[in-house]
């Protein structure tokens, strides 16, 4: 049986003054081996979410204020390789480790 490989996952995480949860997010998205990358949108914090978003190993981008301005710029941002888009906030209350679920039936 011939197997498909899986498809190139960005994952994009807005975030205002998330300075807190945000690496823990990054961390469990990261952890389930699924997103080619992790891109973290910096929605004009003005706390340290960008420095600690970058140090759990996410790509940090900016944008300005506002969610839908946030999502769009981390679309524009993410790998040509990008097959799939997963939105994912960065104050923790999307669980990571259910990523799974949603990718493996595309």
């Amino acid at each position: 049986m011939k197997t498909t490989p899986a498809p190139f996952v960005s994952v994009i995480s807005p975030a205002l003054n998330e300075e807190v949860p945000i690496a823990e997010v990054v961390r469990e998205v990261l952890a389930t081996k699924i997103p080619g990358e992790v891109i973290v949108v910096d929605n004009e914090c003005t706390d340290r979410t960008a420095e600690r978003a970058a140090k759990a190993g996410a790509r940090v981008v900016g944008a300005q204020r506002g969610y839908g301005r946030a999502c769009a710029m981390g679309a524009r941002m993410v790998s040509p390789d990008c097959e799939v888009l997963v939105f994912l906030d960065g104050d923790g209350s999307d669980c990571g480790e259910l990523m799974a679920r949603l990718v493996e039936p595309v």
